[in-house]
C-alpha cells in the first residue's frame, strides 16, 4: 500500500463488491495457512491453489499497444479477488530462499547504480537448474561462490579466475558477494541464491541449485551517469 491511509487486512468488514459483483471470502483454516505464509516475509513468494474472480478492468493503450487495468497502485493492474484458498505449499525448507526480491546490501549507499527494470530472470534460472541437473554444472549444487564468479564472468566476458568475490552477507538460501577489481574501480554486487520457484522445475525438488539471482555494477562513470544493471 503506497498511500492514502489504506491499511492491509485479512478480514473484510463488509462484503467486497467490484463492478457491482459481490465477491465473498471463505476465511477458513486454509485461508489462515495462506495468510500466515504471506506474513512470514515482507516479500515472500507463495505457491497456492485459489478460487477467485478475475477483473480485467478497462482497456487502454500503452506505448502503442493495448493494456488492461484500473486496479492497484495508480490503476496499474488487473485484479484477482480471492474467494477461497484450496491448498498452500508450506515454507518448511531451511535451504531455499523464499524472498521475491534480491537487492544486494550496500546498493542504496551507492551514488549511482543501474535502475531496476522489468526483466524477469526466471527463464535463465530454470536453464541454470537444468545445467546442474544434467551434470553440465554439477558444482552448482555445492559451490555458491563459484556460481557467482562464473555468472559475473560471463556477463563481463572475462576470465572467471580473475574474479575474487568477497562474502558480505548471508541468509537462508542466499549469499551476497562483492568484487572491486583494481583496473577500473567498479564495484560489482552479486546475489547467489536457491530460489523457491526452482523447487518446481528441479529434477529432484530437494536438490535446488545455486544460481546467480542478480548482479549490479555500482558507482558512477566519468560522466557521472548511472552505470547499467548488468543482470
Amino acid at each position: 500500500m503506497y498511500c492514502c491511509g489504506v491499511t492491509p487486512a485479512h478480514k473484510r468488514p463488509t462484503p467486497l463488491v467490484i463492478e457491482n459483483i459481490q465477491v465473498d471470502l471463505i476465511a477458513d483454516r486454509k485461508f489462515k495457512e495462506f495468510t500466515t505464509v504471506l506474513d512470514s516475509l515482507p516479500d515472500t513468494v507463495v505457491r497456492a491453489t485459489v478460487v477467485g474472480r478475475f477483473f480485467a478492468g478497462k482497456k487502454g493503450s500503452l506505448r502503442g499497444g493495448e493494456r488492461w487495468g484500473g486496479f492497484g497502485h495508480m490503476g496499474c493492474c488487473t485484479l484477482l479477488a480471492i474467494q477461497q484458498v484450496l491448498s498452500v505449499d508450506p515454507h518448511t525448507s531451511r535451504q531455499l530462499d523464499y524472498r521475491a526480491t534480491a537487492h544486494p546490501p550496500g546498493l542504496d549507499k551507492a551514488d549511482c547504480y543501474g535502475e531496476l527494470n522489468d526483466i524477469d530472470p526466471t527463464a535463465d534460472l530454470i536453464k541454470a537448474q537444468e545445467r546442474a541437473d544434467t551434470g553440465e554444472e554439477v558444482w552448482a549444487f555445492s559451490d555458491p561462490k563459484r556460481v557467482g564468479a562464473s555468472g559475473l564472468a560471463k556477463l563481463l566476458n572475462i576470465d572467471e579466475k580473475s574474479i575474487k568475490l568477497r562474502l558480505t552477507q548471508r541468509g537462508q538460501g542466499r549469499f551476497a558477494y562483492e568484487w572491486q577489481p583494481k583496473k577500473n574501480g567498479n564495484l560489482y554486487l552479486v546475489i547467489v541464491n536457491r530460489p523457491y520457484i526452482l523447487k518446481f522445475f528441479a529434477r529432484d525438488p530437494n536438490q535446488v541449485a545455486w544460481v546467480m539471482r542478480t548482479a549490479y555494477s555500482a558507482g558512477c562513470n566519468e560522466d557521472e551517469k548511472p552505470v547499467r544493471r548488468i543482470n
